[in-house]
């Protein structure tokens, strides 16, 4: 199964869920964020978090796999403290060797890679108070 086909459902979590073996076949270095739990967002870890954005984020493949992959180097960031740096750096080097590694094409990864340096700022310096709202009220098991 390719990550497009599982990440281009109308219910992108429950994709995420039945196929979660294939999706960490293509991607193991999601394992690291699963139950991550040095990470906190408004009571989500980081593995849940990510389904939450990705479960109200628009039918395009390039904003879904920047949500899938936005916080992947944070478990491998050194100092948690300093994360909205170096895991945003992390990030991104990851996400240009996964999607490499999955023979995607220059423009797509940089326009992937843009897209999560962008939206780690936005989600770092200012979070819709929709969006707070929304997680405060929506568990993501």
């Amino acid at each position: 199964m390719k990550l497009e086909e599982i990440l281009m459902q109308e219910n992108v979590v429950d994709s995420i869920n039945c196929n979660i073996k294939e999706l960490l076949e293509l991607i193991p270095e999601l394992r690291h964020m699963i139950g991550y739990k040095d990470y906190k967002y408004n009571g989500l870890n980081a593995w849940q978090f990510t389904l939450y954005l990705l479960s109200i984020t628009d039918m395009n493949l390039e904003h879904r796999v920047s949500i899938l992959l936005h916080d992947i180097g944070i478990p491998f960031s050194k100092n948690n403290k300093e994360y909205n740096f170096k895991s945003n750096i992390i990030s991104e080097v990851m996400t240009k060797r996964i999607l490499s590694r999955l023979k995607y094409n220059k423009t797509f990864i940089d326009k992937v890679c843009n897209l999560i340096v962008e939206e780690n700022y936005k989600f770092d310096n200012s979070m819709n108070k929709d969006v707070k709202k929304l997680l405060k009220n929506k568990k993501i098991v």
